[in-house]
């Protein structure tokens, strides 16, 4: 079940930095460095090592390998792959307040304000317990919230 999980959240991976070149915003940016592409180098060079490391996995459908990666403290998983440029950053999972979005939204926000913050980008969806600032259905910058407040940020490609 894990793997068609996987699959199925980069189902979209193959056009990606064509259709991030070509939208206004796809992926936010967490403190002015952390999104997607970064390569490893730069991550452990901001925050360090990480917790946990996932044994390497070999997808056929992108023919790359991926790897997780936990930092605990920091709340954040980061889903790297390992393609022609190197380790990059293809997921970000954000659970604790630790860091903050370009327009400065952190967990535990309300669900108002991040909104208002977000809501003049084009290609918004809302839910009861989601918004999110998509380039297609399957990524972007996705926010959840629970009770009001913003419980978790991911950035990258998701599956519902």
């Amino acid at each position: 079940m894990k793997k068609s999980i996987l699959f199925i959240i980069f189902l979209s991976l193959s056009v990606k930095i064509t259709l991030a070149q070509k939208a206004e915003f796809v992926y936010d940016t967490l403190d002015n460095w952390l999104t997607i592409g970064i390569s490893n180098t730069v991550v452990e060079e901001k925050i360090g090592q990480p917790d946990y490391v996932s044994f390497p996995e070999r997808w056929a459908f992108t023919g790359y390998e991926y790897q997780y990666r936990q930092y605990y403290d920091l709340g954040l998983i980061l889903l790297f792959e390992k393609n022609e440029q190197g380790l990059m950053v293809q997921y970000i999972e954000l659970f604790k307040n630790t860091f903050s979005t370009s327009r400065n939204i952190k967990i535990g926000d309300s669900r108002e304000k991040t909104i208002r913050e977000y809501e003049k980008i084009s290609n918004m969806d809302n839910t009861d317990t989601a918004f999110s600032v998509i380039n297609n259905i399957y990524e972007g910058t996705f926010f959840f919230f629970e009770n009001e407040k913003l419980q978790r940020i991911s950035i990258g490609s998701v599956a519902e």
